[in-house]
């Protein structure tokens, strides 16, 4: 070693010692994008746990992509743009209402439901709401849609503003009794998103259908469920449901003489199409009927005689009172029928023509045939 420190090379050794900028301990690995996506996520979601006091820990189950995405993009609207609606909005409208009703949405992208809870003293106790939630063993789905806090403050300030709840226990139950209102606003979504993921052919009048029945009802929120469902009840709407599978039994009870050649498949379609255009709706929520003035319009008279009673003197007897629909026929009582029409036969029963037109008005095709045949047994 020279004196200032550094080590002079040995004369008897012939080795090199190799330049420390060269030495090669491992490979180095890449810095992706990827990489850096998921440490920025890490330290969002990890600062995100630390700030929420209303922190609901997430599913272990996954749903639908579709179902997902609904509730994410629900939670957005209301954290960034929904307003705190009225008491009374909370009480009787659904989210798709409130989200439809003008002036609901706002452009600022403060959290008016946070700030409410804030404002009014509410933190405590929904802290302690939050607290009780995570502790609970509650299904999955619901621990799903609780996880987004924007869903989680609106359903609480529904309890709050809107049946005036203050305590932690009434607060959490009347949270997980308004679930469903997500349920049907994530059921209307999921029609809009499965319609244009498939390409489907549905007019506007066929998806205000779909949404009618499917709001409410109860489907299963697994991968690809929700697509297979809405996908049938779709066909079913085009097809006429359960309505094809009622005419076929029909056609095969014995109670119609077919010519061997009939092809009861190829008829029983015709059957369903006819039905249809009458007003069948066994399976679907039908638009609301026309007034009483736009019935007396019509200019093409309803087959009247479907009812039991009814020839072509009965139907030509309505007709010309201007009883031109099943619908229009079915808004009488007995007594004021037989003040509307000319002349009253004492062999009509009208009391049973009467019922038989409320049955198809309402398309309620089976209690129609259940009571046509109690009339023919007579």
């Amino acid at each position: 070693m020279n004196k200032n420190g550094t080590l002079s090379e040995s004369r008897s050794s012939k080795l090199k010692l190799p330049s420390i900028n060269n030495l090669t301990y491992y490979n180095q690995i890449p810095r992706t994008s990827d990489l850096l996506k998921s440490s920025q996520f890490s330290i969002d979601a990890a600062g995100s746990l630390l700030i929420s006091k209303f922190f609901i820990s997430p599913a272990t189950m996954r749903f639908d992509d579709l179902v997902e995405e609904s509730l994410f993009e629900l939670n957005k609207i209301i954290t960034n743009k929904m307003k705190v609606p009225s008491k009374e909005a909370f009480l009787n409208k659904s989210i798709q209402e409130l989200l439809e009703e003008d002036g609901s949405l706002r452009t600022k992208t403060d959290n008016e439901f946070k700030h409410f809870i804030t404002s009014h003293g509410h933190t405590g106790v929904m802290t302690k709401v939050a607290s009780s939630i995570n502790n609970s063993t509650i299904d999955q789905l619901s621990r799903a849609i609780l996880t987004e806090e924007g869903i989680f403050l609106f359903l609480a300030c529904r309890a709050i503003i809107g049946y005036e709840i203050l305590d932690c226990e009434g607060i959490s139950a009347n949270m997980f009794e308004s679930l469903d209102l997500v349920k049907s606003y994530v059921n209307v979504q999921l029609v809009d998103k499965i319609i244009k993921k498939e390409s489907l052919e549905v007019s506007k009048k066929e998806v205000k259908i779909l949404k009618d029945k499917i709001e409410n009802t109860r489907i299963s929120y697994f991968p690809g469920v929700p697509e297979n469902t809405i996908v049938e009840l779709i066909d079913d709407l085009k097809s006429g449901g359960k309505l094809y599978q009622l005419v076929m039994n029909f056609l095969n009870s014995g109670k119609v003489t077919l010519d061997r050649a009939t092809n009861k498949e190829s008829l029983a379609k015709k059957m369903v199409d006819y039905l249809l255009k009458l007003g069948y709706n066994e399976d679907f929520n039908h638009e609301e009927e026309e007034s009483t003035t736009q019935e007396e319009n019509q200019l093409v008279p309803d087959e009247f005689e479907a009812i039991e009673g009814v020839g072509s003197v009965i139907k030509k007897e309505l007709i010309e009172v201007g009883i031109m629909s099943f619908s229009h026929l079915a808004s009488f009582d007995e007594t004021s029928l037989k003040k509307r029409l000319k002349k009253v036969r004492a062999n009509i029963n009208y009391g049973q023509i009467l019922e038989q037109a409320k049955f198809i008005a309402k398309g309620q095709f089976r209690e129609l045939l259940a009571y046509q045949d109690k009339l023919n047994k007579r």
